[in-house]
């Protein structure tokens, strides 16, 4: 006979965790999917954050619309690297759900001698009316699963243990309580054998012990990370436009970062596409077109990262940036300059897969599925130093995490 603690332990794991819950009841089946998709996207939220804060850097590196020899547009190509620190909040999240008792315990509850009715009614000290009241309750009842702690894509690379007693503490549910009320009378009647053992009293036909359900057991949450410090993300490389002393497009810079689509007949296809627009506001301020050093400027940024794998999988990071930006400008033997801005930033991941034959019975069901980074508030702090064509530049961004630029761009822009 397989232990009911056993049973319990493999029907929670089969039924959060298994790929395959066609022959589930539809509770089941909507539950453990719902499920599923809230540990894809705390799981992933991290890498969403990430990406989403290094693709939304170094759209700028001076609030001043930029100029070369006195004309009336400027013109840079730049080239940089994010560096993006994965902090403590990125490396666990909590999984959370709930699943419908009766449903778990018609999988768990089958052998004929620890049946559920059985045992309801030992945890119901013989209380026949009791013990049909409590599977009554179990059949209508939930099961709170909630897990800290468990490590996300930048977490630890050990996997989670959750022992089947955490669960139940945590679910505050009608099983909890038939556990428990169970393992007591059957400790009670265990220990009352125990005893009469002791005394070599002959037990009567048909008494046994009682096999406890062992809430120590536990299960490893498939869940594990990279463990690493620094967030990937992709390197921008791009161009800016100033416009100067042109009407309507007065003091206006526009910038491009692009990556035409690659595709390969046996991977697929990847792309980026990203566009900025940054205008100076100085000149409107009186109080402050007189003076030399001082730029502010309001800027958008927008850029998508798309990558389609021979169309089963198809992937895109969207993100968006809006700040008030502002420096300050001098130049004597070299150009240099101070700059910083304050704004908001989101970052969305999607994910659509195909409904795809890979042969041999095994097909890929079809879903998609959306990631909100939690990068929002944003602010930016940095210098350069120009010599000639070139800027060199480096800041620091603030926000949901901390990220680091370094970069060179080459351009007529008379910084």
């Amino acid at each position: 006979m397989i232990p009911m603690h056993t049973r319990i332990i493999a029907a929670a794991s089969a039924l959060l965790f298994a790929t395959s819950i066609q022959a589930a009841t539809p509770s089941i089946q909507e539950s453990v999917q719902s499920m599923g998709e809230g540990a894809v996207k705390g799981y992933m939220q991290p890498f969403v954050t990430g990406l989403g804060v290094g693709m939304n850097s170094q759209w700028f590196y001076s609030s001043k619309a930029q100029s070369f020899l006195g004309l009336p547009i400027g013109i840079s190509v730049y080239l940089g690297y994010p560096v993006t620190l994965v902090n403590k909040d990125m490396k666990t999240f909590t999984f959370s759900g709930s699943l419908p008792t009766g449903s778990l315990l018609s999988q768990v509850t089958n052998d004929s001698t620890l049946s559920l009715d059985n045992v309801a009614l030992i945890a119901s000290g013989g209380d026949t009316t009791a013990a049909n009241q409590l599977v009554t309750d179990l059949q209508s009842d939930e099961v709170n699963i909630n897990i800290k702690g468990v490590p996300t894509i930048y977490g630890s690379s050990k996997r989670k243990a959750v022992t089947l007693g955490g669960l139940l503490d945590s679910s505050g549910s009608v099983l909890a309580t038939l556990v428990y009320s169970y393992n007591a009378k059957a400790d009670s009647v265990n220990t009352l054998i125990d005893s009469l053992e002791a005394l070599n009293i002959t037990l009567p036909s048909g008494v046994q012990r009682l096999d406890t359900i062992n809430t120590s057991d536990s299960l490893l949450l498939p869940f594990r990370g990279w463990n690493i410090p620094i967030a990937p993300t992709l390197p921008p490389v791009g161009v800016n436009f100033a416009i100067t002393s042109i009407p309507i497009l007065d003091n206006i810079t526009v910038g491009a970062r692009y990556i035409p689509t690659l595709s390969n007949s046996k991977m697929g296809s990847v792309g980026m596409l990203g566009y900025t627009i940054q205008h100076e506001v100085t000149p409107h301020i009186p109080i402050l077109k007189s003076l030399p050093f001082i730029h502010l400027g309001v800027l958008y940024g927008y850029n998508r990262f798309s990558m389609d794998m021979k169309k089963v999988v198809k992937i895109e990071s969207t993100n968006q940036v809006m700040m008030l930006t502002g420096s300050l400008d001098a130049k004597f033997l070299l150009g240099v300059g101070v700059y910083g801005g304050i704004g908001y930033e989101k970052s969305v991941f999607s994910v659509d897969v195909k409904s795809h034959d890979f042969g041999s019975g095994i097909t890929t069901p079809a879903f998609d599925m959306e990631i909100e980074g939690k990068n929002k508030l944003r602010s930016q702090l940095g210098a350069r130093v120009s010599f000639a064509v070139f800027d060199v530049y480096a800041d620091a961004n603030f926000g949901s995490t901390v990220t680091y630029n370094a970069g060179l761009a080459v351009g007529l822009n008379g910084l």
